[in-house]
C-alpha cells in the first residue's frame, strides 16, 4: 500500500511537471545588442617643410582631442586618429606605389599647411588617397574689427606673396615694418615683399632660431629697431609682424612697459595666444588660431552628417587621374570650405580643373591681392557667395550654386 501511494506521488509529480514543461513558453535566448560600430576618420596633415612638421602635428593633435570630444558629446560613431606626411616624398612614394590611402577603411580628411608650389601635389595626393580637403584662405579681413586692425592669416605661400604683402602694405598704409620670425619659415618671403613694396630701408627683420634664441635679447633688439622706425616713420604707420609663438609672452611684457605700442600688430599664422594677449593689451594683436579653426569645421561636417556620405560615395569611387575635385559630390560640396582656391595659379593644372568646377573663380577673380575667397558655408552673406579681398574689405562677387557647383557671378 505504501508502495502504491510512493508511486502514484511520484506519477503526479512526473505528470505535473510534464504539464508544467509542455504549457510553459520556450525560452528565447536573450538578444544581443549590436556592438556600436566606431568609424575610424583619419586627419591628416602635408606640409612640406620638415622643420615645422612637428608644430603642425601639435597643433592636428590638439584639434583631434577638440573633435572627438565634441562627436562623443553629439553621440556620433566617429574616431579620429592622425596621420603626418611630408610632401617632399609625396611624388616619390605614389609614383612607388607606397601611398594608397584608399585602401585603409575609415574616412579621410586632409589639413593642407603648405606653399603654392606644392599646394597642386598636396591636392592631387589628397584625391588619388580619397581624402577631404579642409584648409584656410590666405588672407582674412574682418571688416568688423577696430580701424587699423585687420585679421590677417598668412600661409607659406611664397609665390604669391608679394601680392599679398603690397595688398596689405596699401591697406594698412604702411610706411615701415618690423618682421619678427623663425629661421627656416616664409617669414622671410614676407620681408623681401614687404622690402619691394615700400623700400629696402623702411623695413627691418629679425630671424631667431625657437631652439636656441635667447628670446629677451630678442624683444630688446625688436624695442630698439621699433623705436628707431617710430622715430623716422611714426607708430601710426609702422607695423610689428610675428610669426610664431615663441616670444608672445615676452612681446607681452614688452608692451606692457610701453616699448612696443604698435598700432597695427599682425600674428602670423601659427599663434593661439596662450596669454590671452587681445585682453591684457592695449592694441589688438591680430591673428587666426589653427587649433579652433580645424575643430570648428571638421564639427560642422559632423553636424553636416557628411561622413555618412563619404563612406557611401568613397567606397565606390575611383577617380581617373588628373579628374581632381569630382569625387566632391554636389550633395555635400556646399559643405566644404575650398579654400585652396585662394593659393591656385592660373597656368597650374589642377587651377584649371577647378575652373571647370567652379568656373571664373581660379583665374579671372583674383582682384588686386590675387585671393578669392569661396564662402560656402555662408558665414559672411546670405547664401553661398565668393568673395574678393579689396581695398581692406571682402566684396562679393558671386553666387555659389550648391546644386550645380557653379558659381553665377554677380554683373
Amino acid at each position: 500500500m505504501k508502495r502504491m501511494h510512493v508511486l502514484l506521488l511520484v506519477t503526479v509529480v512526473v505528470g505535473l511537471s510534464a504539464v508544467y514543461l509542455w504549457s510553459r513558453p520556450p525560452e528565447v535566448p536573450p538578444v544581443e545588442e549590436p556592438e556600436a560600430k566606431s568609424v575610424n576618420v583619419t586627419l591628416g596633415i602635408i606640409t612640406y617643410d620638415p622643420v615645422a612638421t612637428p608644430h603642425f602635428d601639435y597643433i592636428a593633435n590638439r584639434a583631434l582631442v577638440d573633435v572627438n570630444a565634441y562627436a562623443a558629446s553629439k553621440g556620433y560613431p566617429y574616431r579620429f586618429d592622425f596621420l603626418s606626411r611630408n610632401t617632399a616624398n609625396i611624388s616619390l612614394e605614389m609614383e612607388k606605389g607606397v601611398v594608397d590611402l584608399s585602401r585603409e577603411e575609415g574616412v579621410k580628411i586632409f589639413l593642407g599647411f603648405d606653399s603654392t608650389e606644392y599646394m597642386c601635389a598636396s591636392l592631387s595626393y589628397a584625391i588619388h588617397n580619397h581624402l577631404i580637403l579642409i584648409g584656410a584662405p590666405l588672407i582674412h579681413h574682418d571688416s568688423s574689427a577696430l580701424p587699423g586692425d585687420v585679421m590677417f592669416r598668412v600661409g607659406p605661400n611664397l609665390r604669391q606673396i608679394d601680392k599679398v604683402v603690397a595688398s596689405l602694405a596699401e591697406t594698412m598704409k604702411l610706411e615701415s615694418a618690423l618682421v619678427i620670425y623663425r629661421g627656416l619659415s616664409w617669414g622671410d618671403g614676407i620681408y623681401f615683399a614687404l622690402s619691394e613694396a615700400i623700400g629696402e630701408d623702411r623695413v627691418r627683420n629679425i630671424r631667431y632660431d625657437p631652439k636656441t634664441t635667447d628670446y629677451k635679447m630678442v624683444i630688446d633688439l625688436a624695442t630698439s629697431e621699433y623705436a628707431s622706425l617710430v622715430e623716422k616713420y611714426g607708430a601710426e604707420h609702422t607695423a610689428v609682424i610675428i610669426e610664431g609663438t615663441e616670444i608672445d609672452e615676452l612681446v607681452q611684457e614688452a608692451a606692457s612697459r610701453g616699448e612696443l605700442l604698435s598700432s597695427q600688430w599682425i600674428v602670423l599664422e601659427e599663434s593661439t595666444d596662450p596669454y590671452n594677449i587681445e585682453a591684457k593689451l592695449p592694441f589688438l594683436p591680430l591673428g587666426v588660431t589653427n587649433v579652433p579653426l580645424y575643430s570648428v569645421q571638421m564639427e560642422q561636417l559632423l553636424d553636416n552628417g557628411i561622413f555618412a556620405e563619404l563612406q557611401v560615395s568613397y567606397a565606390s569611387t575611383n577617380p581617373p587621374d588628373g579628374d581632381a575635385l569630382s569625387l566632391i559630390d554636389a550633395s555635400f560640396r556646399d559643405s566644404i570650405w575650398i579654400a585652396c582656391l585662394s593659393v591656385m595659379e592660373a597656368n597650374s593644372t589642377d587651377a584649371e580643373v577647378l575652373k571647370g568646377v567652379i568656373p571664373g573663380v581660379a583665374n579671372e577673380y583674383t582682384g588686386a591681392s590675387g585671393n578669392v575667397f569661396l564662402d560656402v558655408n555662408g558665414d559672411r552673406s546670405v547664401g553661398y557667395g565668393v568673395h574678393r579681398f579689396e581695398t581692406g574689405s571682402w566684396v562679393k562677387v558671386g553666387e555659389y550654386d550648391a546644386a550645380t557647383g557653379v558659381v553665377v557671378l554677380e554683373k
